[in-house]
């Protein structure tokens, strides 16, 4: 969370001083749709009367989490997503990744190269991906203790638990590809292939759907602090 203190101390009580060199005072605030509500509040003034010198930057993955007075003041600029190739190829030139896992991290990562790499050097990862595809492989044959007792196991992810929920909406759109195409080419897990067409089988688009549905609730009440277990 980005506090009100954060927002006081690194913005609002250092933009009144005039840059040294050059004509404009930059300001980045990442993951800026982490900000609460008071920071947002303590911004709003700022962002209404900059001085002329100054430049705010707020880099966000998605807009719903500010205020409608924070929108409204802003000019916001889409960004596309990469080309998968070009991700590829820049983590290949930064890393040791070889091409599988290469590509893995730029399918995975859906056109975000911060997001590519951050996967790319987290050591963590094949292990994510074991568990992921460990889970998600065989729940519709667990039974429901089972479920909760391996879900129990996935508090070691609790500081990475938006990557792991990210890994398991890339499968799901990997069983939408298949079920829609049949084929391989588009998905990420591409070496359990045959594995999710049988799984794609025996799922409606519908369930699909609501499966996505669930993981984005889940992704903003874990923004929003609810206890994690």
């Amino acid at each position: 969370t980005i506090s009100v203190a954060d927002i006081r101390s690194q913005v609002n009580g250092d933009i009144g001083i005039k840059p040294y060199s050059g004509r404009y005072k930059i300001y980045i605030i990442d993951q800026a749709e982490k900000m609460n509500q008071q920071a947002q509040n303590a911004l709003l003034k700022t962002i209404e009367e900059p001085p002329a010198y100054a430049v705010i930057v707020l880099l966000a993955s998605q807009t719903g989490a500010f205020l409608p007075t924070i929108l409204s003041r802003c000019i916001t600029l889409s960004l596309k997503p990469l080309r998968e190739d070009r991700i590829r190829e820049y983590i290949l030139a930064h890393t040791g990744l070889t091409k599988e896992e290469a590509e893995f991290c730029a399918g995975y990562s859906m056109g975000n190269l911060g997001k590519a790499m951050d996967l790319a050097v987290n050591e963590a990862r094949i292990e994510m991906k074991k568990d992921c595809v460990g889970l998600l492989s065989r729940i519709h044959q667990m039974e429901i203790y089972e479920v909760i007792s391996y879900l129990k196991e996935l508090s070691k992810y609790k500081e990475n638990i938006m990557e792991f929920i990210d890994m398991m909406l890339v499968w799901f759109h990997d069983i939408l590809i298949i079920k829609t195409t049949k084929e391989a080419d588009r998905t990420v897990f591409k070496e359990e292939f045959l594995l999710m067409r049988q799984i794609a089988d025996h799922m409606t688009y519908e369930g699909i759907q609501n499966i996505l549905c669930c993981f984005d609730k889940a992704r903003i009440r874990l923004s929003a602090n609810v206890n994690f277990d």
